[in-house]
Order: C-alpha cells, then sequence, then structure tokens
C-alpha cells in the first residue's frame, strides 16, 4: 500500500467531515501523529564495531519506558513510553554499552508506524458467522 493510499484511508477513518483543501488532511494526520505517535529514539553506532547494534538493544531492554525495540544492521530503533525518562536514560546505556555513536536522534514516527501500532492494537479481526450448510 502507498503512503498517499494510507494517508487517505487513515484519515478517513478518523475523520467524519468532508472537506476540499490538502490543508485539512495535512492538520488531522498532524492531529492524529500527535495524539497516537510513541516517541522513538534511533542510535547508529560508528562503524566497524562489531556487535554494536546487539550491545545497544541488549542495553535498552528491560528498561521500563521501553515499549519496543527494532534492529536493522546499523540502526537501533527504540521506542518509548515516557520520553522524559528516556531522554535523561538513553545516554548513560550508551556510555556503558561501550557503543560509540556517529547519530542519536529522536524521530517522529511515520504514519506508517503509527497505523501499524494502532491495528495491532486493536487485535485479530472478528470473523463473522457464517450458518453452517444443512448436514454439516
Amino acid at each position: 500500500m502507498s503512503t498517499h493510499i494510507l494517508t487517505m484511508s487513515s484519515v478517513s477513518a478518523i475523520g467524519s467531515r468532508s472537506s476540499t483543501t490538502a490543508t485539512w488532511w495535512w492538520r488531522t494526520i498532524d492531529e492524529l501523529l500527535d495524539r497516537y505517535a510513541q516517541p522513538v529514539y534511533e542510535l547508529e553506532p560508528e562503524p566497524r564495531q562489531p556487535g554494536a547494534v546487539d550491545r545497544l538493544a541488549a542495553a535498552m531492554r528491560g528498561q521500563a519506558w521501553v515499549g519496543e525495540i527494532k534492529t536493522e544492521p546499523d540502526v537501533v530503533r527504540v521506542f518509548v513510553n515516557d520520553p522524559k525518562v528516556a531522554g535523561a536514560a538513553i545516554l548513560p546505556l550508551v556510555v556503558a554499552s561501550g557503543v560509540n555513536l556517529v547519530r542519536y536522534e529522536r524521530a517522529r514516527p511515520s504514519l506508517e508506524d503509527v497505523f501499524l501500532r494502532l491495528v495491532a492494537e486493536s487485535g485479530p479481526p472478528v470473523a463473522a458467522r457464517l450458518p453452517c450448510p444443512s448436514g454439516a
């Protein structure tokens, strides 16, 4: 699904009024992100540090303010539940892990991140009960 389609369908799902201006769509998306976006910190280790991503992820796991950790080959994304605590706690954990960073950034999750989180939180879809054929 393209971002454009996701944007339009997501906004349609939360907005009951219609508008002819693109400004309404973006304002609504910003409101949606402000309400549901879980803050995320991106940690990118300097190159040539074997196991750096794993060490950073391990240092963050188990912290009460961590909601989720996603790793890529060169980045650790830490989704946080309490940004005030996380902002003060992340760098000391990075120092303790012995990993040097090339980038430390608080990022805003994308609309797709929020959409996937909300869909996951809503649980599995409920299957409609279909009548059984007679004799079955």
